[in-house]
Protein backbone atom coordinates (compact mmCIF):
# COMPACT_ATOMS: atom_id res chain seq x y z
CA UNK A 1 0.00 0.00 0.00
CA UNK A 2 1.39 3.42 -0.94
CA UNK A 3 0.80 6.58 0.97
CA UNK A 4 -1.19 9.38 -0.68
CA UNK A 5 0.89 11.92 1.20
CA UNK A 6 3.81 13.46 -0.61
CA UNK A 7 7.17 13.46 1.08
CA UNK A 8 9.56 16.37 1.37
CA UNK A 9 11.55 14.68 -1.38
CA UNK A 10 8.82 15.49 -3.90
CA UNK A 11 10.42 17.79 -6.53
CA UNK A 12 7.28 19.91 -6.88
CA UNK A 13 7.11 20.53 -3.15
CA UNK A 14 10.81 21.30 -2.98
CA UNK A 15 10.50 23.75 -5.89
CA UNK A 16 7.61 25.53 -4.17
CA UNK A 17 9.54 25.77 -0.91
CA UNK A 18 12.51 27.18 -2.77
CA UNK A 19 10.27 29.70 -4.55
CA UNK A 20 8.81 31.17 -1.35
CA UNK A 21 12.14 31.07 0.47
CA UNK A 22 14.10 32.83 -2.28
CA UNK A 23 11.48 35.58 -2.46
CA UNK A 24 11.35 35.98 1.34
CA UNK A 25 7.58 35.54 1.35
CA UNK A 26 7.32 34.29 4.95
CA UNK A 27 9.42 37.25 6.12
CA UNK A 28 7.25 39.62 4.07
CA UNK A 29 4.11 38.38 5.81
CA UNK A 30 5.84 38.62 9.19
CA UNK A 31 6.76 42.26 8.47
CA UNK A 32 3.23 43.08 7.31
CA UNK A 33 1.69 41.54 10.42
CA UNK A 34 4.14 43.41 12.65
CA UNK A 35 3.24 46.67 10.87
CA UNK A 36 -0.48 46.00 11.21
CA UNK A 37 -0.17 45.15 14.90
CA UNK A 38 1.91 48.23 15.64
CA UNK A 39 -0.15 50.72 13.62
CA UNK A 40 -3.67 49.26 13.98
CA UNK A 41 -4.90 51.04 10.83
CA UNK A 42 -8.64 51.54 10.30
CA UNK A 43 -8.31 50.16 6.79
CA UNK A 44 -5.95 47.21 6.90
CA UNK A 45 -6.13 46.58 3.15
CA UNK A 46 -5.11 50.14 2.28
CA UNK A 47 -2.27 49.85 4.79
CA UNK A 48 -0.98 46.66 3.13
CA UNK A 49 -1.35 48.01 -0.41
CA UNK A 50 0.29 51.35 0.38
CA UNK A 51 3.09 49.65 2.32
CA UNK A 52 3.92 47.24 -0.47
CA UNK A 53 3.73 49.96 -3.12
CA UNK A 54 6.09 52.20 -1.15
CA UNK A 55 8.47 49.33 -0.46
CA UNK A 56 8.64 48.51 -4.16
CA UNK A 57 8.91 52.14 -5.29
CA UNK A 58 11.60 53.11 -2.79
CA UNK A 59 13.36 49.72 -2.96
CA UNK A 60 13.24 49.41 0.82
CA UNK A 61 14.99 46.28 2.10
CA UNK A 62 12.83 43.75 3.91
CA UNK A 63 13.23 43.37 7.67
CA UNK A 64 10.74 42.26 10.29
CA UNK A 65 10.10 45.91 11.26
CA UNK A 66 10.10 47.42 7.75
CA UNK A 67 6.48 48.55 7.91
CA UNK A 68 6.72 49.76 11.50
CA UNK A 69 9.62 52.08 10.66
CA UNK A 70 8.05 53.13 7.37
CA UNK A 71 4.86 54.33 9.02
CA UNK A 72 6.61 55.79 12.07
CA UNK A 73 8.59 58.04 9.69
CA UNK A 74 5.34 59.22 8.12
CA UNK A 75 3.96 60.20 11.53
CA UNK A 76 6.96 62.47 12.26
Amino acid sequence: MTSALKTSEDPVTERKKLYITERQIPALFEALIAGLMNNEPDDHLDFIIESLNEMKKEKIPLRWDTFIEMHDKKKN
